[in-house]
């Protein structure tokens, strides 16, 4: 996912030749589009890991479901965000999260619990998580459940829709 210095898909990118090392049948999936793409694509085939990355551009939300199905891991490489819509869609799917450590990233990934956090901007350390759920389906599963399960707790309209009216009423108590 990328756009106008939201992401840091170069982070992934410069990841990707750590984790290809590891883990040879890998495949990245990088949706969205942006002034970077190229750039992103060059670095891609500079680092020689241009057939391991697929750039898919903007995706319908119709068929987001089907790119998140076919994924086994999530990775957001976010600088800041608040709550992250795609980051609850791959939960809520039960895919394995590895995101930045920023305040709306800690709200839903608890760190070795459900997911993993890295520090922006570590490709280093992303590639690390990434080789270590890669190489680990009980641990994504694991993770996956457990996400599942964080979304149908706090995520909800039910869950959302309660607490609202649960504000709504303390203040028209006062």
């Amino acid at each position: 996912f990328y756009n106008h210095g939201h992401y840091d898909v170069e982070c992934l990118i410069r990841a990707i030749p750590s984790v290809v090392k590891s883990c040879e049948n890998v495949k990245f999936i990088v949706k969205g589009s942006g002034p970077l793409e190229a750039y992103l694509k060059n670095l891609a085939e500079k680092l020689g890991v241009a057939q391991h990355v697929r750039f898919i551009g903007l995706v319908p939300y119709s068929e987001m479901a089907q790119f998140l199905s076919a994924a086994d891991i999530y990775v957001s490489t976010s600088f800041f965000d608040s709550t992250s819509v795609s980051l609850l869609e791959a939960m809520a799917c039960g895919l394995a999260p590895i995101v930045t450590d920023i305040p709306g990233n800690r709200e839903w990934v608890e760190d070795g619990i459900n997911g993993f956090l890295y520090p922006p901007r570590n490709h280093a350390a992303l590639a690390e998580k990434v080789i270590q759920l890669a190489e680990n389906s009980k641990l994504r599963t694991a993770f996956g459940r457990k996400c599942v399960d964080t979304v149908k707790k706090r995520a909800t309209w039910e869950y959302c829709v309660s607490r609202m009216e649960a504000v709504y009423e303390e203040v028209i108590k006062r």
